[in-house]
């Protein structure tokens, strides 16, 4: 960079949508996880929301980046509540006769994940985590 100018020579050739994995069954290591909510514009603002980076370890090779995946945590969603479920089972966490975790036990675990390709309006092309399964 010189004068204010970027040269990336081969900029024309770089694909501006984030990768996406292939649909499938996958296994993943969980590298993030932390509490949230959704946007202040979103139907569901002001409900719990569990944030997940997941990496693919058995991916395709030119599969560089990582699946993210919201799980909203409300019982008005049945489909959301199974399918965190079905990540703690997953995840092997431990959780008390209330049904706390402890979100920080979920990093580093590695989980089955069915993943299938999405086209959003809003983000393009994504990956969408159906369910989450326990490895054999």
């Amino acid at each position: 960079m010189s004068d204010g100018i970027i040269s990336i020579p081969n900029l024309a050739d770089i694909d501006s949508d984030a990768p996406v994995l292939p649909g499938g069954q996958y296994e993943f290591e969980v590298v993030d996880a932390s509490l949230s909510e959704p946007r202040e514009d979103s139907k569901y603002a002001g409900t719990p929301m569990l944030k997940l980076q997941l990496r693919p370890v058995d991916g395709p090779d030119e599969f560089t980046g990582n699946v993210f995946d919201n799980i909203l945590l409300t019982n008005d969603l049945p489909m959301a509540i199974r399918k965190y479920k079905q990540l703690v089972l997953a995840a092997g966490v431990s959780f008390d006769e209330a049904g706390n975790v402890d979100v920080s036990e979920f990093i580093g675990k590695h989980v089955g994940g069915v993943v299938s390709v999405k086209d959003d309006e809003r983000y393009g092309k994504r990956n969408n985590v159906r369910k989450y399964i326990e490895l054999i």
